[in-house]
């Protein structure tokens, strides 16, 4: 749920706060919006360092890894309610152990092969995930508000970018009681809903706004999960470079839009029906990923998400 929450929620959260004050803050005003987003983003970045240092708890495998099965131990008392020493607990740390000691076990070469599997699922998973938050598609969205209604229906925005937040936020609550998968597919299941339509009749663009509002919602509720798989899919001794891999894809996908898409306004436009049409073939394509090739790993041990990731084909729930 914590990976869940910070990789995607608080996000999606910035993204709302930033469009709230964006379009409410008076242009003409002396102390102008971009002013204002700095001032936000220090004081935002204060708060999260504080909450980081006085609330956020180590990994008790780092503390194993080091020798200090005290820290470990308490670690995981911290983690459970109460915050008792129990025979759980006890269990929890054997299992670490077991973890750790499986990795150690194997080469650098050994884990980037088991884990390989994953990083090629997990790739395309967060390239899905850039594509349907990137700038073409906020700018999708301001030209049909444009054609719909007006520049400054501002509430349009706002429902936008809080619909975008809810997404995440709900299946950051549902996510270890209802699974990773779930969501996942319902998610790419509902984005499937493009086709061709009249980029310049009013009353087209009005139902596109709403459709384009319910993309989005869906779009986050299926890219939600990709956080927590990041924290469960690849061997300990490669876990950072291949998350990190998986990142440098999804800025590469948001690079490569913007290079292809940053034309004149008249050009961008026309290029929407083919890029939404994409965008419901790689849904369909994802959905599909889902249902047979993302593991569930709800209440799963590390060394059982590792055995099911390390397979291309996973049909179980």
């Amino acid at each position: 749920m914590n990976a869940a929450a910070v990789g995607s929620m608080c996000l999606q959260l910035g993204s709302f706060i930033q469009s709230i004050y964006s379009f409410s803050w008076p242009q003409d005003a002396l102390f102008d919006g971009a002013q204002k987003m700095g001032i936000l983003s220090i004081f935002c970045g204060f708060l999260s360092f504080i909450m980081a240092y006085t609330m956020q708890l180590e990994s008790p495998i780092l503390y194993l890894a080091h020798g200090q099965e005290e820290k470990a131990i308490d670690i995981l008392r911290r983690l459970q309610r109460p915050f008792t020493v129990t025979r759980e607990t006890y269990e929890q740390l054997s299992e670490h152990k077991q973890y750790l000691g499986e990795s150690s076990d194997m080469t650098l070469l050994q884990s980037a092969i088991i884990g390989l599997p994953a990083l090629l699922k997990l790739s395309f998973y967060r390239a899905f995930s850039a594509a349907s938050t990137c700038f073409y598609s906020y700018f999708a969205f301001s030209y049909v508000v444009s054609i719909a209604f007006r520049y400054n229906d501002v509430w349009a925005y706002n429902v936008y970018s809080f619909l975008a937040w809810i997404g995440t936020l709900m299946v950051t609550f549902i996510i270890d009681s209802q699974g990773r998968r779930t969501p996942t597919i319902i998610g790419f299941f509902c984005c499937i809903f493009n086709d061709r339509l009249n980029i310049r009749n009013r009353e087209t663009m009005a139902v596109v706004v709403f459709l384009l509002m319910a993309y989005q919602l869906f779009a986050c509720i299926s890219t939600a999960s990709s956080s927590v798989y990041l924290s469960e899919a690849f061997p300990l001794a490669v876990k950072p470079y291949y998350v990190a891999i998986t990142f440098i894809v999804e800025m590469c996908i948001h690079l490569l839009i913007i290079a292809i898409c940053s034309r004149p306004l008249r050009s961008n436009v026309y290029d929407l029906p083919e890029y939404f049409n994409t965008m419901g073939g790689l849904s369909i394509a994802l959905l599909i990923m889902a249902i047979v090739a993302l593991p569930e790993t709800k209440k799963n041990t590390l060394r059982e998400c590792l055995a099911k990731f390390r397979k291309f084909i996973n049909y179980q729930f």
